[in-house]
């Protein structure tokens, strides 16, 4: 079997499950080719934003990349391209950032890559649009960008598996200490991040959710990037990618047991047998071919 090709359109909760240092063995079944980093979907679905390079100049590569991509929008772009057969959603950075709209657009006002840029002085005096702040306003913004963004998805491929992170923010922190109960206050973050989960899968169906068992949302204090929220044990990214594979090997073995055309039982395989009934001395194939 060959190695599972991955778009990402999410932050370090869906990125990290894809990183030697928590899944040692990754590569074994997957690559990851396409990657928007801390992009919120409204943003993403908006039009770009160009002649910001200047601006960012100062930023490190990383950031630099994430800012240049999300203003550019071209997520898009790149999976028409692309048209990585997975493709994995999850919605922090909408819950974190939410948008911005600037120059004529709308933008993830991401103040952790911005923030020490010349571009950040777009957003003097600009209200940054938030579930936290106001989810009834929010989420008809994000119900509209996001069929827009699985619009075009579809019509790249029509047969991608599309998978939802519902990941949540830690409130405990594990250390060498032991455990930190309510280190972080996240209720509402996290009542936000449920609304638009439960927003992605109304729009997206046939998405395939995978959620994480609670006693491993966790922080973790020595975690690589730092203690932080979403930064957890390393037993979430195991049981993150082990539900990964499960899901993708029942997703497969659901379209193994699927009728195909031509076979018997299958949508046209049953419109020629009710057509051969109806009109016995014609021998036009109502599916499209001739018999």
């Amino acid at each position: 079997m060959g190695l599972h090709r991955v778009a990402i359109h999410g932050s370090c909760v869906s990125r990290d499950n894809f990183n030697t240092q928590f899944n040692a063995d990754y590569k074994d079944r997957y690559t990851v080719t396409l990657l928007q980093n801390q992009s919120s979907i409204v943003s993403s679905a908006a039009p770009p934003l160009s002649g910001i390079e200047d601006q960012i100049s100062g930023l490190n590569d990383w950031s630099r990349t994430t800012v240049l991509n999300d203003c550019s929008k071209n997520f898009l772009s790149r999976y028409r391209e692309s048209k990585e057969g997975i493709v994995i959603f999850d919605n922090f950075a909408d819950v974190r950032f939410g948008y911005s709209e600037i120059l004529d657009t709308r933008v993830t006002h991401n103040v952790w890559q911005i923030g020490s840029s010349r571009f950040e002085q777009n957003f003097k005096g600009i209200k940054d649009h938030k579930p936290t702040d106001n989810i009834r306003a929010y989420l008809p913004v994000y119900r509209k960008s996001l069929k827009h963004v699985i619009k075009i998805i579809r019509r790249a491929n029509p047969e991608a598996i599309i998978i939802l992170n519902c990941a949540r923010a830690a409130s405990d922190e594990v250390s060498e200490a032991g455990l930190t109960k309510g280190k972080y206050r996240m209720s509402r973050f996290n009542e936000a991040w449920a609304a638009l989960d439960k927003a992605f899968m109304e729009i997206v169906p046939e998405c395939r959710p995978i959620t994480v068992s609670h006693d491993r949302i966790i922080g973790w204090a020595g975690h690589p990037w730092g203690p932080g929220y979403v930064h957890y044990v390393p037993e979430f990214y195991n049981e993150f990618l082990e539900k990964l594979g499960t899901t993708l090997d029942d997703a497969a073995g659901a379209r193994r047991s699927t009728p195909t055309v031509g076979m018997p039982g299958s949508p046209r395989e049953l419109i020629k047998r009710l057509y051969a009934a109806c009109f016995p001395n014609r021998h036009k194939d109502p599916a499209g071919t001739n018999d």
